[in-house]
Order: C-alpha cells, then structure tokens, then sequence
C-alpha cells in the first residue's frame, strides 16, 4: 500500500511541480520494492510512461545527443 500511496505522490499535481530529478527519484524508490511483485511492476512502468517520458517532450533531438535534463541540451 505504501507504494501505492507514493506512485499516487509521483503523479500528483504537486509533484510535478517539483523539479525532474526528485521524480526520478521517487521512482527508483518504487523500482527498489519491486523485486517479482507484478502490480509494483505496473506501477513503475505507469509513473515512467506518464512523469516520466512527458518531461522529455520538445527537448531537441541530436543523433549524438546527451543530457541528463529534460529540456536542456540535445537527445
């Protein structure tokens, strides 16, 4: 339940207005409870596919882009 409770912080309104690296953050906390527990699972690609992978939307695209921002640099 407790990680339940923190993928529903991950997602909040008020989380998202914290900056990136506390999200990924709260997901690799998630990530370290899921050890061959399916609904965990689910709950880590659910906080990846929606806090995740939207932060990255319109940073600029390179074949040999790096960056560990979303929005800064080039990927």
């Amino acid at each position: 339940m407790k990680s339940f409770v923190l993928f529903l912080s991950i997602i909040s309104g008020s989380l998202l207005a914290q900056n990136y690296q506390s999200r990924v953050d709260s997901l690799v906390r998630l990530k370290n409870k899921t050890t061959e527990n399916q609904a965990l699972s689910s709950l880590l690609y659910s906080g990846m596919t929606s806090v995740l992978f939207p932060a990255w939307i319109g940073t600029p695209w390179d074949f040999n882009g790096t960056s560990n921002v979303p929005g800064q640099g080039e990927i």
